[in-house]
């Protein structure tokens, strides 16, 4: 199974976790699991996890970054032009502090929309799609495969459209995954949580399972 947690802040807050308590969780993921990034090899030994982390807030750099270095995990880190540009408080990452976090070979950078807002009609779609590949691309040279819907609301006309442009996009669907070829990759939150082992629990994988079940009926 693939497994795809997802984080925003890395450090103590609403939406966020500690630094000590990060640094449980992907001590966690190293015993436990095969780390990946899409198209990466699925392990049919051990369980498999795609960490990902939404808006690119300076803290990743200080807290998380350090931490998946240190135990060799590899994430995905989603970013916003216009979170980027519009920042006047200085909580998210530069693209130039995005660059230098390219340095880490385990860091794959996903658009998160051009304007982060929902992606609900096909236009909005389309141009949210070609746009945000476009600046990602001018100003950090690499191409996206990835696209993690904002807030995780989108349509099925509007999810077409963005994967004319990408390979894999990913929402929040509270479930787990059976491999890289799906039309929609799910994802659960594991902010705010202090145990991480409480995510993983019999019970807890039996209901991810079946949401998967549920989420690929509906078609997406």
């Amino acid at each position: 199974m693939l497994y795809i947690p997802m984080y925003h802040y890395a450090s103590e807050r609403k939406r966020g976790n500690s630094r000590e308590t990060l640094k449980r969780h992907f001590e966690y993921y190293a015993e436990n699991f095969n780390s990946v990034l899409p198209l990466d090899k699925l392990s049919e030994n051990k369980p498999n996890v795609c960490i990902t982390f939404d808006d690119g807030y300076k803290d990743f750099n200080e807290n998380a970054l350090p931490l998946l270095k240190e135990f060799g995990l590899k994430a995905l880190l989603a970013v916003s032009a216009k979170l980027i540009e519009d920042d006047k408080d200085g909580i998210y990452l530069g693209w130039d502090e995005l660059n230098s976090s390219l340095g880490y070979k385990g860091l794959e950078i996903a658009a998160h929309g051009l304007t982060h807002t929902p992606i609900l009609e096909p236009e909005h779609a389309a141009f949210e799609a070609k746009e945000s590949k476009r600046v990602i691309e001018e100003k950090l040279a690499v191409t996206p495969r990835c696209f993690v819907y904002p807030y995780g609301k989108f349509t099925v006309e509007a999810h077409r459209e963005v994967k004319k442009e990408y390979d894999f996009v990913f929402r929040i669907g509270g479930a787990a995954n059976t491999g890289w070829g799906q039309n929609m990759l799910y994802r659960f939150s594991a902010d705010n949580t202090e145990n991480i082992e409480t995510l993983f629990s019999r019970y807890k994988k039996a209901g991810y399972l079946m949401r998967f079940f549920l989420n690929e009926a509906r078609g997406v």
